[in-house]
């Protein structure tokens, strides 16, 4: 999947200005620095229909009366089949930025400092109108194999069943990297794809067809995923499988220093000895493990994605010689809500983690910056 950025024309200068790193095939921003944990990223401006939040590892729904609520660093949000969303990115300088979430959509906010904001897509769409942004601010968009980023645009991009990805962009530019940082731009009269198993493309477009052709894709991107439905559940069912061990191991790890964390937890605590050792003690597990968790997360979301076609009866099949699908997806049900909340655990310990390394060099970088 892509990663997207967005630049207003005639603004001079890389779209990507600072440096970056993969782990475990996910590519990270390398922010200039990693103050405000707890500064306002976004408040919610509409809603309606299931929309659950994820904070400070508990799940809560919310209600159109929740309209006006702050939203932070590590918040995840997560629509349902009649959800809708709308924020306005209050962490940016100028006022207007919004992003406005679909129906079935997932992803977080992950402050990486003061006017900086990364927003991971786990599944579904999102719309974004990104007002011009500071020389000392930047936004960008992460899916799992595709890296978009942004400085004033507007531009929509949607995630596909079976892993495709698509950016459409009516106004200004978005720069779409993929895991070799190869750059391909859209922009009005051009879409950027990227088909699950293939490379980034652009897509020539009449001017203001946008909307329309992102509608046709999305048809057929699902009549493709109905068609292949048994290979595509095979495929993230094995993957599924093969990586629940490895984020249980890692899980553990990371939740093996919650009691360390809480102790710090909002830059408590002097900058010592001990703080100093307790940090680099959680470093050294947490910066394998976010790794394995962070590519967990991308699996886990799309299996549930595709658990809801699944229970329409597509592509119902055998995932194994010794395990029909029906069979995985009533296991995967049954281990969804504990693998659910521990998911939404980490982002805790995360962000926990980013308020302990501001007292340990405050305006200074993460461990694998």
């Amino acid at each position: 999947m892509p990663v997207l950025k967005g630049q207003v024309p005639k603004r001079t200068g890389s779209l990507f200005p600072f440096r970056g790193f993969w782990v475990g095939g996910l590519f990270f921003l390398a922010a200039a620095g990693i103050s405000g944990a707890e500064q306002p990223a976004a408040q919610v401006v509409f809603l309606r229909g299931i929309v659950d939040l994820h904070r400070d590892g508990q799940i809560i729904e919310l209600f159109e009366s929740d309209v006006g609520m702050t939203l932070h660093n590590q918040d995840l949000l997560e629509t349902g089949n009649d959800g809708a969303l709308i924020l306005e990115l209050t962490g940016l300088a100028s006022p207007g930025s919004r992003i406005t979430v679909a129906e079935n959509t997932a992803f977080f906010l992950e402050v990486r400092g003061a006017g900086r904001l990364r927003i991971p897509l786990l599944a579904g769409s999102l719309s974004l109108k990104i007002e011009s942004l500071l020389s000392s601010e930047s936004l960008s968009v992460r899916s799992q194999t595709v890296t978009l980023g942004v400085r004033g645009t507007e531009f929509a991009v949607t995630l596909a069943p079976e892993g495709s990805l698509l950016v459409i962009c009516s106004q200004g530019l978005v720069e779409c990297q993929d895991e070799q940082g190869r750059p391909v731009h859209a922009q009005p009269g051009q879409a950027v794809e990227r088909r699950s198993g293939e490379s980034l493309r652009g897509i020539g477009l009449d001017s203001g067809e946008e909307a329309l052709y992102q509608s046709f894709w999305t048809g057929q991107r699902n009549q493709v995923f109905r068609a292949g439905a048994p290979t595509f559940i095979r495929a993230y069912a094995q993957q599924y499988q093969n990586y629940l061990p490895r984020f249980s191991e890692a899980y553990q790890k990371v939740a093996a220093h919650q009691g360390t964390l809480l102790r710090y937890r909002g830059g408590a605590g002097e900058l010592n000895r001990d703080l100093l050792l307790a940090y680099t003690e959680i470093s050294r597990d947490l910066v394998p493990a976010l790794g394995v968790i962070n590519l967990f997360e991308q699996v886990f979301y799309s299996v549930r994605t595709l658990q809801g076609f699944h229970s329409q009866g597509i592509g119902v099949s055998r995932i194994s010689a010794n395990q029909t699908s029906q069979e995985f997806f009533n296991n995967f049900n049954s281990y969804e809500p504990i693998l659910q909340r521990q998911l939404a655990q980490t982002h805790y310990l995360y962000k926990l983690f980013m308020e302990m390394a501001e007292t340990v060099s405050p305006g200074g970088l993460l461990p694998w910056d």
